[in-house]
């Protein structure tokens, strides 16, 4: 067998494994990729296995334009690990509360009740740690962590062919958060919170969804006051799927502090999933 001969098996075995490889991806029923979450609250679902998520979230309404992201990393289709953001409300030297995001990273359980039995919802549980790190502003000197341990559980309660249905999500947040400062003693805080949400498709690529949950409220000058408790939030929007692959998510976000409707402020999230699971299927 000469050198040109070699080549050209080589070429064919080459173009072979790669047209099985997109044929197995095409070959597959038409499936939407998304995120785990609704606008902030999670999803009993996780990401199958080793497929991946990025999500990119903005604030319009406020002082100054806010981002956050999150990642998230599917494992054996009954976990996941996430890196992203915890959300708290501060308050600094008497100004306006606002709503931010603390670095976090955790893991998720996946429990797929719906898998044995359809009156069975799926239920996960989940465990999140901040980032905790001193930081400055003005004469102010501080660190806040936080972690918090969720169990939840979505139910599909109506779909048919044609049509995916109504999900209802709910659950429960145990938080324990701290706060240390120059000027500050040591606080804490725990607490059991709900959270919940539920989604609607409207069309075959557009679903309608709204939650509600309890941040926690920190306030980092030490001065005790009502409005230190835990704030509820809630978000009322919509899901597109650009693409099978990417999301854009837009919501009208109300709290319990805010004075009137003008005070609402408008969310938005990209989203961009990388389903490996179609190659390697494991």
């Amino acid at each position: 067998m000469n050198k040109k001969t070699t080549l050209l098996t080589k070429l064919f075995f080459i173009i072979t494994f790669v047209t099985i490889c997109i044929s197995g991806i095409y070959a597959r029923q038409v499936e939407l990729f998304e995120p785990p979450r609704l606008f902030n609250v999670p999803v009993a679902d996780t990401l199958k296995s080793f497929d991946l998520n990025a999500s990119g979230a903005g604030t319009f309404g406020t002082d100054q334009f806010s981002f956050l992201g999150t990642g998230y990393l599917g494992l054996g289709r009954i976990a996941q690990i996430e890196v992203g953001a915890v959300r708290i409300l501060r308050r600094l030297n008497e100004a306006e509360t606002e709503l931010i995001g603390v670095p976090a990273a955790g893991i998720k359980i996946f429990i797929p009740g719906e898998r044995a039995s359809r009156i069975l919802p799926n239920v996960s549980a989940s465990y999140r740690r901040t980032f905790g790190r001193y930081e400055e502003t003005g004469s102010i000197t501080y660190k806040r962590e936080l972690a918090d341990l969720y169990i939840m559980a979505s139910k599909t309660l109506i779909s048919f062919k044609g049509w995916r249905g109504i999900t209802l999500h709910g659950g429960a947040d145990y938080i324990g958060a701290s706060l240390t400062g120059n000027k500050v003693r040591r606080e804490t805080l725990e607490k059991f919170l709900p959270f919940g949400g539920i989604e609607i498709w409207a069309t075959g690529k557009t679903k309608l969804m709204g939650e509600f949950e309890w941040v926690a409220n920190f306030n980092e000058e030490g001065i005790p006051k009502l409005e230190d408790e835990p704030v509820w939030v809630a978000i009322v929007g919509a899901r597109i799927f650009i693409t099978r692959f990417l999301t854009a998510d837009i919501g009208v976000r109300y709290q319990e502090n805010f004075k009137t409707v003008a005070d609402a402020k408008i969310e938005a999230s990209f989203s961009v999933s990388i389903p490996t699971h179609l190659i390697y299927d494991f």
